[in-house]
């Protein structure tokens, strides 16, 4: 059978399952039916060239994208460390947002802001949702609200996601009226009391809304003069805020129906307490009487080391109220290590990450204690050893961990225990001891089939009983080397390239003691398309970092794009 023979319905099946670069290369143009299926595949689906070497994405720059612009309705481009500079390349093949004249989401990862921008964004008008992730922008005061004005001035604007760093004492905050966007997050920026009024009130029809919120408790409290009643959704996360604050803010939003506070106090030295289930029950109880929905999650260190069972005894006190067992039935639980660490957290656990280590206790306000142990919402999880206690009770489980953190004392019979390890994608080890060197490291990702990025930290390459130049994996495409603690010789290059995981390495950051092996490891990694370097002595500032940036740019293929990473200096990306 022709492929031109296949039935809609099948062809279809195979454009979800393919990547944009693949689709355009492999039935671009064959002929008007497949075409037609294309575009409204891309009318329905994200442009997305989030994992593409350099060569590709040229390619799709000045063969395919200026024949479908027109057609694009979603648009991903990121400068991260795994494409650097894919926003440049996209520029220089003459290609501009406002081309994309029916674009509806934008999403931006690690680029560089441009007041340049600001007119092109402007001119998105059936712009619906809008990303800038990781992100910065280089401005004084007035043009970091130009861009603000130009965000609220979108027309059909619903959703916007923020996250900037600003050089300076620049923020986001807008004095124009946005009469469409509803749903609102500003993270990498903290607002005080009054500039979270300014944002609310000039986004009247704002319903859910996620924001970086911090105050003493010592901070003046000032009333606010606007009631912001169409906000329904409310996440507020925070390092410290008073319990006046916090009441004054939730008292604008009577209409509020769900409130997600997630409270990290691990590296704050503020004079704000503990909240405690009083607390939270007076403050909800006067200013949310519509809230259905309370998910809470306080990260914190105990006063007192001593008597540490006490202290999780007498906080979880507060939380067995009526209002909260019977009323609600919002159950909490408290983990805590012996050093005073703790998180307290609303039942079931939905937050996407979560620490744990060999002496975590647990206890909880539940009736019964043996609910809400399976956790399907975490997705990140570190898990520490420690010589207090090697185990963690063995009844605690998490289904969808994606990201794991392990410590490689920790025995694999326990990690199996808690983690279902066939859903693993990026495994990170780590030691603080000397007992890395008796984990079977081959055994251990034999464990996880959908492995795909393996790194290490605190690792002597030399001192490993089974080397990364002997493990074997068929999907491991990526390998962090960064943080291991010695810089990798010449020789120990060389073995890296000629190894199976060097052999199908697309991604790779790494430690190197010599510039002059960089174009071995390029020539010899066969499916590299992206190199990250630490080399050693390697000053980012000054005369010699030039000279070592422009070292490269002469010994390697001039198709290569090679630069600094903006905010890691020591770090220079190579993509090929």
């Amino acid at each position: 059978m022709l492929l031109e023979d296949l039935p809609n319905e099948l062809f279809i099946e195979i454009i979800r399952c393919s990547s944009t670069l693949d689709l355009l290369r492999s039935f671009y143009n064959l002929n008007l039916r497949i075409n037609q299926l294309l575009f409204a595949h891309f009318r329905t689906s994200t442009i997305d060239f989030s994992s593409i070497a350099l060569r590709d994405f040229r390619l799709v720059c000045r063969e395919y994208l200026p024949l479908i612009v027109d057609q694009i309705t979603s648009l991903r481009l990121s400068n991260d460390d795994k494409t650097p500079q894919q926003m440049e390349v996209f520029l220089q093949h003459g290609l501009t947002l406002h081309q994309l004249s029916n674009l509806q989401s934008l999403s931006l990862y690690g680029i560089s802001l441009q007041e340049t921008m600001f007119s092109t964004i402007s001119q998105l008008r059936f712009l619906d949702r809008l990303t800038l992730a990781d992100c910065s922008l280089s401005c004084n005061q007035n043009a970091s609200q130009n861009f603000s004005n130009t965000i609220w001035s979108l027309p059909a604007l619903t959703y916007c996601y923020l996250n900037i760093s600003f050089k300076g004492d620049s923020f986001i905050l807008p004095t124009v009226e946005s009469l469409s966007l509803t749903c609102l997050s500003i993270w990498g920026i903290t607002y005080d009391q009054m500039q979270f009024n300014t944002i609310c009130r000039h986004t009247p029809c704002l319903e859910r809304c996620s924001i970086l919120f911090n105050m003493d408790s010592s901070d003046p409290v000032d009333l606010f003069q606007h009631r912001f009643s169409s906000v329904t959704r409310f996440r507020l996360h925070l390092s410290h805020i008073g319990e006046n604050h916090l009441e004054c803010i939730l008292q604008t939003m009577l209409n509020l129906r769900q409130l997600i506070i997630d409270i990290d106090s691990l590296d704050s030295h503020s004079s704000s307490p503990i909240f405690n289930g009083s607390q939270w029950e007076m403050i909800l109880r006067r200013r949310l009487p519509h809230l259905k929905v309370f998910r809470l999650r306080m990260k914190f260190y105990f006063p007192d080391e001593d008597d540490l069972d006490g202290q999780v005894a007498d906080l979880l006190r507060s939380f067995r109220s009526p209002f909260w067992l019977e009323e609600h039935q919002w159950f909490v639980r408290c983990h805590w290590n012996g050093e005073g660490e703790a998180s307290l957290y609303t039942l079931p656990y939905r937050y996407n990450d979560v620490w744990l280590d060999s002496s975590t206790k647990f206890q909880s306000t539940c009736p019964n204690n043996d609910h809400h142990w399976f956790h399907y919402h975490v997705n990140r999880l570190e898990y520490k050893s420690c010589p207090i206690r090697s185990e963690i009770p063995s009844v605690i489980r998490f289904r969808n961990v994606r990201d794991l953190w392990i410590d490689c004392s920790i025995p694999e019979r326990c990690l199996s225990d808690i983690c279902q390890l066939n859903q693993v994608t990026a495994l990170f080890l780590f030691t603080t001891s000397s007992t890395h060197a008796d984990v079977e490291l081959q055994d251990l990702i034999n464990r996880m089939p959908n492995l795909f990025s393996l790194g290490f930290h605190q690792f002597s390459i030399a001192g490993m009983q089974q080397p990364i130049f002997r493990l074997a994996h068929a999907k491991i495409r990526e390998l962090d080397l960064r943080f291991i603690s010695n810089f990798l010789t010449a020789d120990q290059c060389a073995a890296l390239c000629r190894s199976p995981l060097g052999q199908q390495c697309e991604v790779l950051y790494i430690r190197i003691e010599k510039k002059s092996v960089v174009p071995e490891l390029i020539h010899n990694m066969a499916n590299l398309r992206v190199l990250t370097i630490l080399l050693e002595g390697n000053n980012s500032t000054g005369t010699y970092g030039d000279v070592i940036i422009q070292w490269l740019r002469e010994h390697l293929p001039p198709t290569c794009l090679i630069n600094r990473d903006p905010e890691f200096r020591a770090e220079i990306h190579i993509w090929l």
